[in-house]
């Protein structure tokens, strides 16, 4: 699984839970080096032990094949879009499952509600755009 976090204090306590639990786990945040990251990717794309991904969003949602991961979570709504595709990636086989936590009648509900009426309106903005383009394409042929 993938945890995307928005700050580092929150990868370290996430990992210090996941220690105390037996869960082997790797974190990445945008102080690492490259070649810390790199060995936290191989270990997790690898080491069958090593089951949990903990990473800032800004270091760790994009430009990484995360494929070892069917679960990705996200600790704080934002734009996960990037993030998400970590886990959608060539060689991927399984199914992908994303879970946000959001606790009832809280700004992080509001804010996901603003989101996804934002995602709606872009998406119908977009389908419009194309059927126009794809009208007018036809016209042009014809």
């Amino acid at each position: 699984m993938i945890l995307f976090c928005e700050y580092q204090e929150s990868v370290a306590t996430l990992r210090e839970h996941c220690l105390k639990m037996g869960a082997g786990c790797v974190t990445l945040v945008g102080s690492d080096s490259p070649k810390k990251r790199q060995k936290a990717i191989d270990a997790f794309q690898q080491d069958p032990d090593c089951r949990v991904f903990i990473g800032t969003r800004s270091a760790a949602g994009t430009g990484y094949n995360l494929t070892a991961a069917n679960y990705v979570f996200f600790l704080a709504p934002g734009l996960q879009d990037q993030a998400e595709d970590r886990a959608y990636r060539n060689g991927q086989w399984r199914m992908v499952v994303v879970k946000i936590s959001l606790a009832e009648d809280t700004i992080d509900q509001q804010r996901w509600q603003m989101l996804m009426d934002k995602r709606a309106l872009a998406s119908d903005l977009i389908e419009a755009e194309a059927e126009a383009s794809s009208k007018k394409a036809l016209a042009e042929t014809i």
